[in-house]
């Protein structure tokens, strides 16, 4: 065997197996968080903003939508309809809220997530009972998912009123109680515009909001980070999570913000004609391998992702191909 074909046969395997064995190869599972603002007919009839919003979403495996305000509801139907016609063959679907406020002006939020990548189990909009705590009610869906060491998760929408911020996030640890208790799981996150910053939530307010001191509770975005799209430095837009498994799942480094104007190219006016807010997103760990029971035997089976094994195939034929031509 000649010098190229014994280093052919060490890149190929090496190749092979760190596709196979090291999960940070694989890309993870990408959830978002994104305040459109005044999301309505009026935005949806400008075919630019569209185009930015649709390769936003297509970004992420599931985003949550907030500030829909059309009340005809074709806008966020507009914008699903866009998304799977650019999405290369995968199909987003889409959950929608009941409209929510308390006063004329109403919203709804908008799950779109990808069918291939997520499974949708069941959805919840927490009840406040005789209480008026929330402006808008947060809206929970629980998800299933080929996630490392999590199987099923549940994501929570809100978009907290300003004036009323502190007490919103006050009552927050109610709604994670209460999604604890419908969907049997610790594995909770809350996430969207909090306005939990600048002028609305001030230092002198921390000390009352106790899911932000909790250790069970983990702020994904944090403080110093700037989650808007205008010349205010305010994080606004959060992540909050709990539950030791979702947590593991994490990808580490992987929370943030997805400034859009710097990726796109857009000018301020540009860019704020898309929304005054960055989305904010995370990344969980994808399952390498499976270890199932065999039916017949009750054998322990380990079965690898497919999307793992294409990675390593690819990866493999393309340390071939390379050879074969030096060898030609």
């Amino acid at each position: 065997m000649s010098l190229h074909s014994v280093i052919a046969v060490r890149v190929w395997t090496t190749s092979f197996l760190w596709m196979l064995l090291y999960p940070g190869c694989v890309t993870g599972l990408r959830i978002s968080a994104f305040n459109v603002q005044t999301f309505g007919q009026t935005k949806a009839g400008r075919a630019d903003v569209m185009d930015i919003l649709t390769k936003i979403v297509l970004r992420y495996d599931i985003i949550v939508i907030q500030e829909i305000r059309d009340i005809a509801g074709t806008a966020i139907r507009q914008l699903q309809q866009q998304v799977n016609d650019n999405s290369n063959g995968a199909f987003y679907n889409l959950t929608l809220s009941i409209r929510l406020g308390n006063t004329n002006s109403k919203e709804e939020y908008g799950f779109l997530y990808r069918t291939d990548r997520v499974k949708y189990l069941r959805e919840h909009l927490y009840d406040e009972g005789v209480n008026n705590t929330f402006e808008r009610e947060p809206f929970m869906i629980e998800f299933e998912a080929d996630v490392q060491g999590l199987n099923k998760f549940v994501l929570g929408a809100i978009h907290i009123k300003p004036d009323t911020a502190v007490e919103e996030l006050i009552g927050l640890t109610h709604v994670f109680d209460q999604a604890k208790t419908v969907f049997s799981t610790e594995d909770v996150m809350i996430m969207g515009d909090l306005n939990a910053d600048c002028s609305y939530v001030s230092q002198r307010d921390w000390p009352r909001i106790t899911l932000k001191s909790d250790p069970a509770f983990h702020w994904l975005i944090g403080d110093e980070i700037d989650t808007t799209v205008k010349s205010t430095d305010c994080a606004y837009d959060r992540l909050i999570l709990t539950g030791s498994d979702f947590y593991s799942a994490l990808v580490p480094g992987s929370a943030g913000i997805f400034r859009f104007d710097t990726e796109y190219g857009l000018s301020a006016t540009q860019a704020e004609r898309v929304s005054d807010h960055y989305p904010v997103h995370f990344e969980l760990k994808d399952r390498p391998v499976d270890n199932v029971t065999d039916g017949e035997n009750g054998q322990s089976v380990t079965r690898f992702s497919p999307r793992v094994l294409l990675a390593a195939a690819a990866s493999t034929f393309g340390a071939w191909y390379h050879h074969r031509n030096v060898e030609l």
